[in-house]
């Protein structure tokens, strides 16, 4: 081939490149268009984002309330409330009525007396005087029954009656109000004999249930007093009942005789 066809050949054909140079091509026209692009694109979101406020740029910290000065109208706990003042319209003040209760001056006694209960007896001793009462013995149970007599006339004014187990019954033994009569008595009765209880009581009780029956609303209960210092020689047991049954039959208190 002739040099002139060297150089119409070379004339035609495009010239080549190395990659290299491509590359470079490339990468200048990218950092061209990022520099006319990016920085617009940046300022604009940063303007964005700085129009937009941050959930808590403007968060305060919550602070505890300070008491009140007036949530406690008392400056401590001992001081007394302000006093009142009524309104100048406010109607006067209705003090209640008080009632005053005194109780009878016999009511007011008989609380204080232990002894108050005999106000409604009638006052019976049965007095032991057998053998084995003699001597000391009789003189204390002669002593006790003196030193009572004072009590049980203050609540029955009738006096006292005075029963033996073994000696006879006698007028001047029933209502008796001196502690005196009480030691004349003692003096003429010797203790001798057994204990027949029982008998005795039989004896005292059939004479009142025949009154009560007779007058229950007027006859009195019974208070039976036994002075003794030991065991009954009979039977004690079967007056009682009889009595106890007699005067359930005549519908008679609980209480119409004790002892």
């Amino acid at each position: 081939m002739s040099r002139d066809e060297e150089l119409a050949g070379a004339a035609v054909q495009p010239r080549r490149t190395n990659s290299s140079e491509k590359k470079r091509q490339r990468d200048n026209m990218l950092n061209t268009i990022r520099s006319k692009f990016g920085s617009k694109n940046t300022t604009s979101m940063n303007t964005k984002q700085s129009n937009v406020p941050h959930p808590q740029q403007n968060y305060t910290p919550s602070t505890r309330r300070p008491a009140s000065a007036i949530s406690n109208p008392f400056k401590s706990s001992n001081d007394a409330p302000p006093a009142y003042s009524p309104a100048p319209n406010a109607a006067p003040m209705v003090q209640p009525p008080t009632a005053t209760f005194t109780p009878p001056a016999n009511q007011s006694a008989a609380a204080d007396d232990p002894y108050a209960f005999l106000d409604i007896f009638d006052t019976v001793f049965l007095i032991d005087d057998s053998g084995s009462m003699a001597g000391s013995r009789w003189r204390e149970a002669a002593r006790a029954i003196e030193t009572i007599t004072p009590i049980c006339t203050a609540h029955d004014a009738d006096g006292i009656d005075l029963y033996f187990l073994n000696h006879p019954d006698h007028p001047s033994h029933h209502n008796v109000t001196r502690s005196a009569a009480v030691r004349d008595i003692f003096s003429t009765v010797h203790p001798r004999a057994g204990t027949p209880t029982g008998q005795r009581l039989n004896q005292i009780l059939k004479p009142y249930l025949r009154r009560y029956e007779a007058a229950p609303e007027t006859t009195k209960p019974m208070n039976i007093i036994c002075i003794t210092d030991g065991e009954p020689s009979d039977d004690v047991e079967s007056p009682l009942i009889a009595a106890a049954k007699k005067l359930d039959k005549l519908e008679a208190s609980a209480w119409q005789v004790v002892g």
